[in-house]
């Protein structure tokens, strides 16, 4: 959870602020406003909890959400980097005594790491 501090750090206009903050209203009482709605799928969700905001890292879409969770509840999300996966894979193998297949992950894994930026330099 974010605290009132947290949404206050940011300067007025901060677009990180929509993309690190997900609004919420303490009731169904509380109006919907542009202040507790959320972009880019325009909800107001209602929720008790004691912080300021929620952490948006994981914000989904909603007509998914409907389709793929219980009645469209967030649920937690959990986001896994493909290089992880690939390093989890080598591990597993390596424990296993395949060091071969777990070597087999390790390459595609130190390529998914190259930017443009890096070089090879000798």
């Amino acid at each position: 959870m974010a605290t009132k501090l947290m949404g206050e750090a940011f300067e007025p206009g901060d677009p990180r602020r929509n993309a690190t903050l997900l609004y919420f209203r303490r009731s169904t009482d509380e109006p919907i406003t542009p202040e507790n709605t959320n972009q880019p799928y325009g909800e107001s969700p209602v929720s008790t909890a004691m912080g300021a905001y929620f952490n948006k890292k994981a914000y989904t879409d909603p007509t998914l959400r409907r389709k793929y969770s219980r009645m469209g509840f967030w649920v937690n999300i959990r986001l896994i980097r493909y290089p992880d996966v690939l390093l989890m894979a080598a591990e597993a193998a390596n424990e296993k005594g395949l060091t071969g297949e777990a070597a087999g992950y390790l390459e595609p894994a130190s390529l998914c790491c190259v930017t443009p930026f890096a070089t090879n330099a000798a």
